[in-house]
């Protein structure tokens, strides 16, 4: 780190304590002088409900005297309150959130105390801006693996969001990521975050993100969903025909309605492994199943797809045949000139129970009946 960098993180700490002062004051909480004992733990468990304070401002003090915090849990027990007892925030609960406010603001900050692997931010009762959240993404890009999203509204404006996927795209590390019930109020700026934050990402999954038009009711809301899901089917299409790098993903379907750009692009994808699909309304029927499957061709798709191993598709023997194939490694036995005749007779042998095993690899490589 060069002189002008030290300089800037110098400052930066300096405006980080004098936030907490600042915080302590206006809440009434008394900052201990004394040198506290370091604490072992790994995790800094931020709860965002003004009632637990005291004990967050005593954590992040604490981030400038050890090296071992490496996850964060960002969250607020006001926001299981609400979701629990069906509440809206009351004027008291917005005052209340002020403090919650300031906390989120110091995000933007907490990079300087400790290199975060893990981080976690959920059920927020109020709306988090979207520059913090890019400067924390900023300051952890070398070392941040996991990261979870959900139950939360995001907010800026365009320029703001433009940063934040900057930030993401530049997480070289991150290995997965959960965007669960994020709202940043736009299906475009969904769909960004979606595609910037999956660049090296090798697990994803995507529960229920749809923005802020959930709030209609009845079959305008039904009317909506349709809509957006259509849009969201699209960009998660994109994200696999771009994003070799992705092994495993789980998926939120709402009405099965728009899976046919899904179905195209893993007949070309050859690197997911692993796709579980989340039932927003319940699993189909039987009946249901063998429409879906027909309707969107899973079982030519399969055919052609050697790469995914594991599907919650059932109702389909040939679906579940051409899987486990590809489980005991139909993709490098047909696609690479590496595979040995030991690689064909050991598939065989392993998936000997079923007579249809051994006849597909025996025809797909004659030879060798003829050893």
């Amino acid at each position: 780190m060069d002189t002008s960098e030290h300089s800037i993180v110098l400052e930066e700490t300096a405006l980080v304590e004098e936030s907490l002062r600042s915080m302590a004051e206006e809440t009434a909480i008394a900052i201990p002088l004394e040198e506290e004992e370091e604490d072992n733990t790994d995790t800094l468990d931020l709860d965002l409900h003004p009632l637990g304070l005291e004990h967050d401002v005593r954590w992040v003090q604490k981030l400038s005297r050890t090296k071992r915090v490496s996850r964060m849990i960002l969250h607020s027990s006001l926001y299981k309150i609400i979701k629990d007892e069906d509440m809206d925030l009351s004027e008291d609960h917005e005052e209340d959130s002020q403090e919650a406010r300031l906390v989120v603001q110091l995000l933007a900050h907490l990079g300087n105390f400790a290199a975060f692997t893990h981080i976690t931010i959920h059920g927020l009762p109020f709306a988090v801006p979207v520059r913090p959240l890019a400067r924390m993404f900023q300051q952890t890009r070398n070392t941040l693996i996991h990261l979870e999203m959900s139950h939360i509204e995001i907010v800026g404006d365009d320029g703001d969001f433009e940063e934040l996927n900057s930030a993401l795209k530049q997480l070289n590390h991150l290995e997965s990521v959960v965007l669960e019930q994020v709202s940043p109020g736009d299906e475009k700026r969904m769909a960004q975050i979606i595609l910037s934050s999956s660049i090296h990402t090798q697990s994803i999954k995507l529960d229920y993100l749809l923005p802020a038009s959930t709030v209609w009711m009845g079959e305008m809301r039904r009317f909506f969903r349709e809509r957006e899901e259509r849009i969201h089917l699209r960009t998660v299409a994109k994200m696999l025909a771009e994003r070799p790098n992705i092994k495993s993903m789980e998926l939120a379907v709402y009405r099965w309605g728009s899976l046919t750009p899904l179905v195209r692009a893993l007949r070309r994808n050859r690197s997911l492994e692993r796709l579980q699909f989340l039932f927003q309304d319940g699993a189909p029927s039987q009946g249901g199943w063998a429409e879906i499957l027909a309707k969107y061709t899973f079982r030519k798709m399969i055919r052609e797809n050697t790469v995914l191993r594991e599907m919650n598709l059932p109702g389909s023997p040939s679906v579940q045949f051409y899987l486990r194939l590809n489980r005991l490694g139909r993709h490098h036995l047909l696609k690479s000139d590496q595979a040995t005749q030991a690689d064909w007779i050991n598939a065989i042998v392993e998936g000997r129970d079923d007579v249809r095993v051994t006849h597909y690899f025996l025809s797909k490589n004659p030879s060798l009946l003829y050893r």
